[in-house]
């Protein structure tokens, strides 16, 4: 599958009336969001708040199919919050069980969207079951990048290992 973001847009929008795509720079939140969390925040991550989508001020130079996963990725996170309502997800996502540490309902909403972003990537023709990938996802998962969302590294190989064999089937 040729991998068009322009298309993708617009199915999002489509589906998302309200949806909107910004760099982090022009947002004054994600700008005050990232003196908190750090540079990182700004530039190696994408963030989405209900049905905004907030990317990296280099995004425009990223291959349509990185464009298209991360994409796709953060869909799932809109349709999350659409099947559950904004204050629901917002919950679920940022306090159950607690906000740093062990963060079940974000480590579960995050599962979900990046075994999207898995299926992306084979769509796409970008490896997406080598041994640094998934160290790269453990990592997101069990370090600072969300929070320590989820440490037990062991049942997040065994999320991989799933999230893989959903996609070569």
């Amino acid at each position: 599958m040729t991998p068009d973001f322009t298309a993708l847009q617009a199915e999002v929008l489509a589906e998302f009336p309200s949806f909107t795509l910004t760099k982090k720079s022009d947002s004054w939140f994600m700008r005050l969001l990232g003196h908190v969390f750090g540079q990182q925040f700004m530039t190696n991550y994408t963030t989405t708040i209900f049905y905004a989508v907030h990317v990296p001020d280099d995004f425009d130079s990223w291959d349509e199919g990185s464009k298209c996963a991360i994409l796709r990725h953060e869909r799932v996170h809109m349709r999350q919050c659409r099947s559950l309502t904004p204050p629901l997800f917002a919950f679920l996502y940022l306090l159950v069980f607690l906000p740093l540490g062990l963060a079940y309902g974000r480590a579960k909403f995050e599962q979900a969207a990046y075994a999207e972003s898995l299926q992306a990537y084979s769509d796409y023709g970008i490896d997406y079951k080598s041994d640094a990938r998934r160290a790269w996802y453990v990592q997101q998962f069990a370090s600072s990048a969300y929070g320590w969302m989820w440490p037990f590294t062991g049942t997040l190989n065994k999320w991989f290992d799933e999230a893989v064999a959903q996609v070569k089937a």
